[in-house]
């Protein structure tokens, strides 16, 4: 009799436990659980946001390129400004802040990063410049290293700054290779493989540092200097099936940056950064200075090479294509020193500003201009708040008496400000009398 009651005891105990522990699971808020606070565990479903953004084994790394499962590499984070490189925001970029939203984005490799140039003499950072009386907030999402493929992938992340005009500059210097090898090297990428027979093994052995006996150097009678390699950049525009794919996943890239931002408001454009050896193929010839083989054949390689790109480009009803080779090989045939007087295939900062000005010539037009003044602003609920906007700040009205006051006619056709760009500008506070 007694094992009998022991047992009845026992069992409705354990159904009561399995009970409560049921409720706890599915109707928390009956037995005291807050919704949503349970305990997270670490794991790979749930990635530890604080600890990926403020990882201090970046900050105090030496090294300025990073490993990175997906890009390959990318730049140390918040590293300051030094001999033309940085500053660098907390994702690695070139720029002194991250912005909510940003009218350009700008997307490319050491080239856009800007080498050689201060942080405000970069390409990127003078199109806000030469665009100031437009909404032209920029931020560059370039870092040196970087190919087709690491192109796509930001853009994908580029969305989140909502901008009117994304900006991607391909480089034919080391684009190609630079591109093979992580689409050929990395599973992750093998869908943008265009030729399933060819292998990461297959890419040429390139010599760098260059070897003396492959710098040439130049001196022109007007006093610019630079050192050419022709053979460095010819491994990139060889006519082999290894480079002839590096281009192929070029133009793929940009084909699958269309389709990205198809349904969106963003204007693509996309521009092809020549190798220096080009921008002085005319100055070259106007001075009659002998050309040695490399040279000779990496010119023709390249303006081919930027013949097939900009026609796949011009294939894309969306997209814009800015040409930069014409107008660099002008400015060249002037006593302008675009390029550094050693072997440093970066431009310097007047290289940057023929970039930045032959760029901007081309997206003004996509660009709205800046509104100032007394400006209306609807909010979410349909109701109008009043603005006054100037240099890129605002001051919130506080009631529409205070805007008459202020000498205002309320009732007069005032202009709109969209919320996007609200987002841009620097709120000063209220104005209250």
């Amino acid at each position: 009799m007694k094992k009998e009651w022991l047992l009845t005891i026992v069992s409705t105990l354990v159904t009561l436990l399995i009970a409560v522990v049921l409720i706890r699971i599915y109707v928390p808020g009956l037995v005291g659980a807050i919704p949503g606070q349970a305990v997270v565990k670490l794991d790979r479903k749930v990635p530890a946001f604080y600890e990926s953004i403020f990882r201090n084994k970046d900050y105090a790394s030496k090294k300025f390129l990073l490993n990175d499962p997906y890009t390959l590499v990318r730049a140390k984070p918040l590293m300051p400004p030094m001999q033309g490189m940085g500053p660098n925001d907390m994702l690695g970029f070139r720029n002194d802040r991250i912005p909510n939203v940003a009218d350009i984005v700008v997307i490319g490799d050491s080239q856009t990063y800007g080498n050689n140039a201060p942080y405000k003499y970069n390409f990127p950072s003078l199109l806000e410049v030469y665009n100031a009386d437009r909404y032209s907030s920029v931020y560059n999402m370039s870092t040196g290293g970087w190919g087709a493929v690491q192109y796509l992938y930001i853009a994908l992340k580029a969305r989140v700054f909502r901008p009117r005009v994304l900006i991607v500059a391909f480089y034919t210097g080391n684009d190609p290779l630079d591109s093979f090898r992580l689409v050929y090297g990395s599973d992750l990428w093998s869908a943008l493989r265009p030729d399933k027979n060819l292998s990461v093994d297959m890419m040429p052995k390139v010599s760098y540092p260059v070897p003396q006996s492959e710098q040439w150097s130049v001196s022109f009678r007007d006093g610019v200097k630079t050192v050419f390699t022709p053979k460095l950049r010819l491994y990139s525009n060889q006519k082999n099936k290894v480079t002839r794919a590096g281009y192929r996943i070029m133009a793929d890239a940009a084909k699958h940056i269309v389709d990205v931002y198809q349904s969106s408001q963003t204007k693509v454009i996309f521009t092809i950064i020549p190798t220096k050896e080009l921008v002085y193929y005319f100055k070259l010839q106007q001075e009659n200075l002998p050309l040695n083989k490399f040279y000779i054949q990496l010119v023709a390689n390249e303006k081919s090479n930027i013949d097939y790109l900009k026609s796949k480009i011009n294939l894309l009803k969306t997209a814009n294509y800015i040409d930069l080779v014409a107008p660099l090989q002008k400015i060249a045939l002037t006593r302008t020193q675009l390029y550094p007087a050693d072997m440093n295939g970066h431009p310097t900062a007047l290289g940057y500003a023929v970039i930045a000005k032959t760029l901007s010539t081309g997206i003004s037009k996509l660009l709205p201009k800046r509104k100032k003044g007394l400006l209306a602003l609807r909010t979410a609920n349909n109701k109008t708040s009043y603005l006054f906007v100037r240099d890129g700040r605002y001051w919130v009205f506080s009631s529409k008496s205070v805007v008459k006051e202020n000498g205002w006619d309320i009732n007069a056709e005032i202009p709109l400000l969209d919320p996007r760009t609200i987002l841009s500008l620097d709120n000063m506070g209220y104005i209250d009398r």
